[in-house]
């Protein structure tokens, strides 16, 4: 990047930091990562792979911090900017990366638009790495809607050829996906294993993008199948955990979240908690997991 800047090439420039903010949301980094793609965006116009890598990139940053239009508005950005190339790999790319914005703030009919379309192009392109990812987002929709043996099916078939292909990025979020399934359908020993999985993985990578939801899930588990007041106990610092950490990154969604599972299993003494997080969620910013938690307090 400061070569690039010390020649005065904006492209080159910008291209830097598309590719250190990416580098920096695994990270756990959000507002830098943020930073960078915002850099990255004024200077690449959207014609090139790491212009509409600028895009998704503000899709998936801003809806980790809570603003949900801006991460909408980028998102369909990145796919206009897309679509305008004609080129296929460009726009597989582009619905791929997109879905995964949505399904963060748990927008399950936006998700499957944009995942049944990567599918598509990626299916007739022959992009197996977007295909696989695809097809595991839309096993995501079938377990949030109701379909969770299903749903399942699908995430454990993509998350095989995704390890089989020999790619990592993002693995701790896959495993979060996957650990959810098993949940959903009552599995919680599986859902440990998973978790142990990602675990040792952010351990060994530093990929932190996710730390927090898995927190999250492992505090779900131990909730789920708890006997005694020591095994409450640790759900309830699993989650507390989830929660620092996504405050401290700001990544409010996550926060909300995390407080949201915990509101389940100690109602009262976590309402006030609850209470002042949606006051950062006003009408435009609002999203499933704002109502979810709405719903819990009533």
């Amino acid at each position: 990047m400061a070569l690039a800047e010390h020649l005065g090439d904006a492209a080159a420039t910008g291209t830097a930091h598309v590719d250190l903010g990416s580098a920096l949301i695994h990270l756990g980094d959000v507002e830098g990562a943020h930073h960078h793609a915002e850099q990255g965006r004024s200077r690449l116009d959207g014609g090139s792979i790491h212009g509409i890598a600028a895009r998704v990139l503000l899709a998936s940053t801003s809806a980790y911090l809570g603003w949900v239009p801006r991460s909408r508005a980028m998102a369909d950005e990145a796919i206009a900017r897309a679509e305008a190339t004609g080129i296929p790999y460009f726009m597989a790319f582009a619905s791929t990366f997109s879905a995964g914005a949505a399904q963060h703030l748990r927008d399950v009919e936006r998700t499957r638009v944009l995942a049944a379309e990567a599918l598509r192009v990626s299916s007739q392109g022959g992009f197996a790495e977007h295909r696989v990812k695809a097809s595991m987002d839309l096993g995501w929709c079938d377990v949030e809607e109701g379909r969770a043996n299903e749903g399942r099916a699908l995430i454990l078939a993509g998350f095989r050829d995704f390890t089989a292909s020999g790619e990592r990025t993002s693995t701790t979020h896959w495993l979060s996906l996957l650990a959810g399934a098993h949940l959903a359908c009552g599995d919680v020993a599986s859902a440990d294993d998973v978790l142990e999985t990602a675990f040792r993985f952010v351990e060994e990578t530093g990929e932190r993008l996710y730390e927090p939801e898995l927190h999250r899930l492992k505090g779900e588990c131990l909730f789920t199948s708890a006997t005694s007041r020591n095994r409450t106990d640790r759900a309830a610092e699993c989650l507390e955990r989830a929660i620092a950490i996504a405050a401290e990154r700001k990544t409010v969604v996550v926060e909300l979240r995390a407080a949201t599972s915990l509101l389940r299993f100690r109602g009262k003494a976590v309402r006030d908690r609850v209470d002042r997080l949606l006051e950062r969620f006003e009408a435009e910013n609002d999203c499933a997991d704002a109502r979810i938690a709405r719903a819990l307090l009533r």
